[in-house]
């Protein structure tokens, strides 16, 4: 049974990881304090009785006295840690129990004792010893009580001393920055640690920062001493504000590994880049290169090293990232990879493209206000337009450049249609001087993962190549080690670490961080560094990465790790403000992290926010915390991004609501978010996707679970999947009957579906039941759809175009009725046909005219591509053939622009 005595910040005991809440009274929690402070030392019962009850009769103290040990006997259920005589008491704690303030004196005690230690004992203090407490009646005891706090307090104020002198001394300014905040948390008007605050802002380059730590400082002292600065704080100020160079040891490196055994990758690579920019290109050169190999197999740093030859060539470097946490959006690594190029789109594309790029892109229409409205987002024409604007996009950065490079990390996690994308784009990009890189893990892309279908399928047209990364032999670690430490040391080194490794770069890059932060590793002469004596044994190192990682982060102060916990769970990229916000810190704070992070290379600049050095250690952080940690952290990361959320940010931050909320154990609340995404969703796959999460948190809404089943039924339409799409419809169906608003609706998609797949007879009476439903209810935008629908069919199937004509009729007046003004410019392009079968060539074209009028005013320029041709058909018989070369001009045009081939086919 394990113990657990907090008593630095708030009283409390813990068995075996459980709340003891049996303490009958505050003085039998007084009792043990003092007890425990003073362990291993026999305490009087006279003393006890006089500290606690001075002004009782000795009987009455006594009894009272032993009362109290009595109920602590019954706290602790028997196994009391108190040694208990006539004559005495003694804390008394078994092996297994951890009393947090003897552990921290301990530490205290030993002096000058390793930093582990010191950060260790820091931790340990929560907060002053016992704080809040009091109990009446004992004035010896709150004496006591204040002596002891103000002794353990000055010890943690020289443990964080020690700290930030230890970091000062390398160099290391932003780490000693924190430790330095901390001390004067506790004691706000320590001058000398405003000075060593200051002092160590300016030379990390924060001078800024640097003056408004003097402010506060003299702030501080003015308000709780009534004094001014010393002179050396106005000194060292003046020094700071006139910019003067102030005396500093040079900012340490890390130890690194140069780049090495990756030779042979690294020339398929270059030799793959100068086939891209060749012109005329020959055939069958590889334009996708993908990097294949295990998580840490140095995927990523090839491709760094490969992106600097190439920008050193010239070449322009677009990068990007896809996620495993949180929702990733479809197309998202690409869109990130493109918009820091958008400015140079902004001024070369032609604004239709833009329109289309602006739907993956927003902040496109920050640059040109004047853009058009996008067409309508739905169906795989606005699919395919948005593929093509991006291949365009590409194409005009590729023009009067060398070499565009396309970087995609981590493709084992890019969704479906990202890879649709990429796919596209390859293809497209095959005679451009345009290369596409990509890293993968091969673990994570078992058959039938998408990536496997795509990377099989440019193979076969030789546009892909798979270079695999093995792990590093001994014998190149060998001689990388020997650059670092010396021919003489390398061999155990190199040994060790490759033992411990098995050659993979990430292992390797984490030990030698480790060895570094433990200080087993110096900085030696230049360019070298030493190992310590018994380096073997100044840290425990393993094998795996999990150990190696948490050993580095658990070494961080504790208000910085909650916030690296909380970045973790973030799943993405993160930056300070929203940190902050969730663990309820000042951005200052967060910021500040941040940087530690950075410096300790947890993590790395992505644009303007932060991304993890690598996965591993986001995952390794992430599932070191107990689940009910984490249900609660993705909580706090969920409501600050609903926080934020606004409409130009509705494509990224919808999904990740939901994903935190969804993990918090709270569905109900991510319903609303799972809405919202599903109706932003670019792709139909996506649609898919949040539906399906959605309808399986079963939303208590009627009409919220119908919404869904609406998307999800349309976009199983255009996936081709009729089965999934008539069980939705059938679903729709089932519902309506506890919505009589929602029945026309589902009759309607059901009449669709049913249409579509040949079944005229049920067609007709799902359309029909769709009008009986929609005049029940009074919705007259229902009963023009049904009427539209019904009109198709008896045209089409019973050929009767006088009662095809009076249902177009009907439905032109319930769409006018309404204001539906895209079905009323259906109705009169079905009218329009009818009369010019009908002879009506003069009145068709009016009609005609109408509906495209309406289209035009709509934006909705498909449409208008749509009906050019059958109003190009009516002048036929008048031989206007001038007129009809324009109309079939104009719709060939439009068809070009929107990616619309299929108006393209036919004749004049």
């Amino acid at each position: 049974m394990t113990l657990e005595i907090r008593l630095l910040g708030s009283f409390a005991v813990l068995q075996n990881n459980q709340p003891v809440r049996a303490f009958r009274t505050q003085k039998t929690r007084a009792a043990l304090a003092y007890l425990t402070c003073h362990a291993g030392q026999p305490i009087s019962r006279d003393t006890l009785a006089g500290l606690f009850w001075p002004d009782a009769a000795h009987r009455r103290a006594a009894h009272n006295l032993r009362q109290t040990l009595t109920f602590l006997r019954q706290a602790f259920s028997g196994n009391t840690p108190l040694h208990i005589t006539r004559q005495d008491v003694t804390f008394s704690p078994p092996d297994d129990c951890l009393v947090d303030v003897i552990a921290f004196q301990q530490t205290l005690d030993a002096g000058k004792g390793d930093r582990a230690a010191w950060e260790t004992a820091v931790a340990l203090y929560r907060g002053p010893l016992l704080d809040g407490f009091f109990i009446n009646g004992a004035p010896e005891f709150e004496t006591w009580l204040l002596l002891r706090r103000e002794q353990l307090q000055a010890g943690v104020l020289t443990l964080l001393a020690r700290l930030a002198d230890w970091r000062l001394a390398r160099g290391e300014y932003r780490q000693a920055q924190s430790w330095l905040r901390q001390a004067l948390a506790l004691e706000p008007w320590q001058e000398s640690t405003h000075r060593d605050l200051m002092r160590a802002l300016a030379l990390a380059g924060q001078t800024a920062a640097a003056l408004e730590q003097y402010r506060q400082c003299r702030r501080a002292l003015q308000e709780g001493l009534g004094v001014d600065p010393l002179p050396e704080t106005e000194a060292l100020y003046r020094q700071i504000a006139a910019g003067e160079a102030l005396a500093a040891a040079p900012l340490p490196q890390r130890p690194e590994l140069r780049f090495v055994g990756r030779g042979a990758e690294h020339a398929q690579l270059t030799a793959a880049f100068a086939q891209a920019g060749r012109q005329p290109h020959a055939p069958r050169r590889p334009r996708l290169i993908l990097l294949e190999g295990e998580a840490g197999a140095g995927k990523t740093r090839l491709a760094e090293e490969f992106i600097r030859y190439a920008a050193g060539q010239g070449a322009l470097i677009l990068s990007g990232r896809c996620f495993e946490f949180g929702e990733t959006l479809p197309y998202q690594p690409i869109a990130d990879a493109l918009r820091p190029a958008l400015p140079q789109a902004a001024a070369a594309l032609p604004p239709v493209w833009l329109a289309e790029l602006a739907r993956l892109l927003p902040e496109l229409r920050e640059l040109r206000p004047d853009l058009p409205p996008p067409l309508p987002a739905g169906g795989a024409a606005a699919r395919q337009r948005l593929f093509a604007a991006i291949a365009r996009f590409l194409q005009t950065l590729a023009e009067g450049r060398q070499t565009v490079l396309l970087f995609l990390d981590d493709l084992h996690w890019a969704d479906a249609a990202t890879l649709d994308l990429l796919h596209f784009l390859v293809r497209q990009m095959a005679e451009r001087p345009v290369l596409f890189l990509g890293a993968f893990r091969p673990e994570e892309t078992v058959s039938p993962h998408p990536l496997t279908t795509l990377r099989r399928g440019l193979s076969r047209n030789h546009l892909a190549k798979v270079v695999t990364l093995p792990s590093l032999p001994e014998s190149v670690l060998q001689t990388a080690v020997a650059d670092l430490v010396g021919a003489e040391t390398a061999p155990p080194f190199a040994a060790f670490l490759h033992r411990e490794s098995e050659g993979n770069p990430f292992l390797l890059s984490e030990m030698l961080n480790t060895l570094y932060e433990a200080d087993a590793l110096r900085p030696g002469a230049p360019g070298r560094w030493t190992l310590a004596e018994k380096w073997e044994t100044a840290v425990t190192l393993s094998a795996s990465a999990r150990d190696t990682i948490l050993y580095r982060v658990e070494r961080l102060p504790p208000p910085s790790l909650r916030l690296l916990q909380l970045a973790a769970i973030a799943g993405q990229t993160f930056g300070a403000a929203l940190l902050a916000e969730a663990a309820g810190q000042t951005a200052a704070a967060a910021a500040g992290a941040l940087e530690e992070w950075a410096a300790r290379r947890l993590v790395r600049p992505s644009g303007s926010a932060y991304d993890f050095a690598h996965d591993k250690i986001r995952e390794t952080v992430y599932f070191d915390l107990p689940e009910s940690r984490r249900r609660a952290e993705h909580g706090r990361i969920g409501d600050a991004l609903a926080n934020r959320y606004d409409k130009q940010t509705a494509q990224t931050l919808p999904p990740a609501v939901a994903h935190h909320y969804r993990h918090n154990g709270r569905p109900q609340k991510a319903i609303p978010w799972l809405l919202l995404a599903a109706e932003q969703a670019l792709a139909f796959t996506a649609v898919v996707h949040f539906c399906d999460q959605a309808l399986e948190l079963e939303p208590a809404d009627p009409e919220t679970r119908f919404e869904f089943l609406r998307l999800r039924q349309r976009a199983h339409e255009f996936l081709g999947d009729a089965a999934a799409e008539e069980a939705d419809a059938a679903a729709m169906l089932a519902l309506a009957e506890q919505l009589t608003d929602k029945q026309a609706a589902a009759w309607q998609r059901l009449a669709v579906f049913y249409t579509l797949r040949g079944q005229l007879d049920k067609a007709r009476q799902a359309a029909e039941q769709a009008l009986a439903a929609s005049r029940q209810t009074g919705d007259a935008t229902g009963e023009a759809d049904a009427l539209i629908q019904l009109g198709i069919m008896v045209r089409d199937r019973d050929g009767d175009a006088r009662r095809a004509g009076q249902l177009f009729r009907q439905g032109l007046d319930a769409a006018r009725q309404t204001g539906y003004r895209v079905a009323e410019a259906a109705c009169l392009g079905h009218l329009g046909i009818l009369q010019a079968e009908q002879g009506e060539y003069m009145t068709a074209v009016a009609t005609y005219q109408a509906c495209l009028d309406i289209f035009r005013e709509l934006d909705l320029r498909q449409d208008v591509a749509g009906y050019l041709n059958p109003l190009a058909a009516l002048y036929r018989p008048w031989g206007s053939m001038n007129w009809r070369r324009r109309r079939w001009t104009r719709r060939c045009s439009l068809a070009r622009r929107w990616g619309t081939p299929r108006f393209r086919r036919g004749r004049i």
